[in-house]
């Protein structure tokens, strides 16, 4: 439909060109070139829409299931706490929108229908001088979650802040339940979740690249097995031992 309102109106304005150049041959002449212009401008963008270049991107599968997967991690530990959902994202000089929008997508429809409300999208500032290699920030990450109202969940998808033990809401009683996504590995995570402060951190299986996901087949759950290890305090010793010796 807008490729042919398009046409109708770059014939528009060739047929008032031609009128107009009786009065006016230069005006007459520039609504003709508008005219011939935009019809080749849309008719090439309408051959790269059937072409396939303008299509919706391959859903990255990787990371669909790793959104799928800390959803159904999160909702058993979601059992009588009331209270927001806060998803932590990385700037967007770190994880780009669409990547988000996966993510996000995919750990909401995990969740039970009624928890599904409660999520709240948090964005982590980008910092001037910051490179994207030196973490998370604890005083951001902090400032970013003062505006989720004390969350009963904390979902960070943008790693574990270095002295997280110290944080507000690691003190807090209640405290809130805290699930993250380390993508860097290490293992600058293993005492935050031997002491409780953490509940669940999820890391890449070495040799695997999760942004690559688009050639991956299978269940998310076989994919999230295949691509991603799942740390408690239970298995943390083995976990950071297989990514220690790296």
């Amino acid at each position: 439909m807008t490729f042919y309102l398009g046409l109708l109106l770059c014939a528009s304005l060739g047929g008032l060109g031609v009128w107009l150049s009786r009065k006016s041959q230069a005006a007459g002449m520039l609504l003709l070139v508008a005219s011939v212009v935009g019809g080749l401008g849309l008719t090439g963008w309408r051959f790269w829409k059937i072409e396939g270049g303008g299509g919706p991107a391959p859903l990255n599968m990787g990371l669909a299931a790793l959104g799928d997967a800390l959803g159904q991690q999160a909702q058993p530990l979601l059992k009588d706490r009331t209270g927001p959902i806060a998803l932590v994202f990385p700037s967007e000089k770190v994880m780009d929108t669409p990547t988000r929008i996966v993510l996000r997508e995919m750990f909401i429809r995990a969740l039970d229908a009624a928890d599904r409300p409660r999520v709240r999208e948090l964005v982590m500032p980008i910092v001037k001088g910051a490179a994207p290699t030196n973490g998370v920030p604890l005083a951001e990450f902090e400032r970013l979650l003062a505006g989720a109202s004390a969350p009963a969940m904390i979902v960070s998808f943008a790693g574990v802040p270095k002295g997280i033990e110290a944080a507000a809401f690691a003190q807090r009683q209640p405290r809130a339940v805290v699930i993250a996504f380390e993508p860097a590995g290490g293992t600058d995570w293993a005492q935050p979740l031997r002491s409780g402060v953490l509940h669940r951190v999820v890391l890449p299986r070495p040799g695997t690249d999760f942004r690559k996901g688009t050639g991956f087949a299978g269940m998310p759950d076989e994919l999230f097995a295949r691509l991603y290890f799942s740390a408690t305090a239970a298995n943390v010793a083995d976990i950071a031992a297989q990514l220690g010796s790296r």
